[in-house]
């Protein structure tokens, strides 16, 4: 009859707007879960590029830091040897001034002046004295800068490795957030899916309980 008719009209157009309705949710769901999941896999390339780097990073450090110790010790070794150097020039110079100061200048048979000689002597062994302390003064001033050297790259790189450590730690947070809202996404898909299932179940039992005793010519 015509009532029945109207209804069964109404309630096929209401369930295929609420399929279609559900079925473009589904659709929408799925792109999103699409980008959801092009982030995550970004996220985990940069997270293990960014680990190479930090490892990198470290083990550069760790030799710098190596190479740096054995200079330092190097260093010092050479400084306290360039004292040393002195301090046995200095004892010379004054066994030299003790023996040959007060000493006449006399000549012998080949004219030799054991004054002269030493005096000579004196004055080698002061030039050579000198070349000591500006040695220990060099390499005093340059351990000194080179340790200033390395402390503003091992700053920098301690800075930059706080920082990748860091970023790292942002993205492995967002990564927790993604993945569980991919994990809500699929259930809410599969919800979707199964009411659209159902939905389509209904319109077929709907399509033949509302031309069931209709004319041929009205099916």
């Amino acid at each position: 009859d015509a009532r029945r008719d109207s209804w069964c009209q109404t309630e096929l157009s209401n369930t295929n707007n609420a399929k279609a309705s559900k079925a473009t949710r589904a659709d929408k769901l799925k792109t999103k879960m699409l980008a959801v999941s092009a982030e995550l896999s970004s996220l985990k390339s940069e997270i293990e590029t960014s680990a190479k780097e930090i490892d990198d990073m470290k083990a550069s450090l760790g030799k710098a830091e190596g190479q740096r110790a054995k200079e330092s010790a190097k260093a010092k070794a050479d400084v306290v040897m360039y004292e040393e150097d002195q301090r046995v020039l200095r004892e010379a110079i004054l066994v030299l001034q003790r023996v040959y100061g007060d000493t006449a200048v006399k000549a012998d048979k080949s004219g030799y002046k054991a004054k002269a000689t030493g005096s000579g002597v004196v004055g080698l062994l002061q030039v050579s004295l000198e070349n000591f302390a500006d040695l220990a003064e060099e390499t005093s001033k340059g351990e000194k800068e080179a340790k200033a050297d390395f402390q503003e790259l091992k700053t920098t790189t301690e800075v930059r490795l706080a920082t990748f450590l860091k970023d790292t730690e942002y993205k492995k947070q967002s990564i927790t957030k993604l993945e569980s809202e991919l994990v809500r996404a699929n259930e809410d898909l599969a919800s979707y899916q199964k009411e659209i299932k159902a939905l389509s179940t209904y319109l077929e039992e709907l399509a033949t309980s509302c031309s069931a005793g209709r004319p041929s010519c009205c099916t």
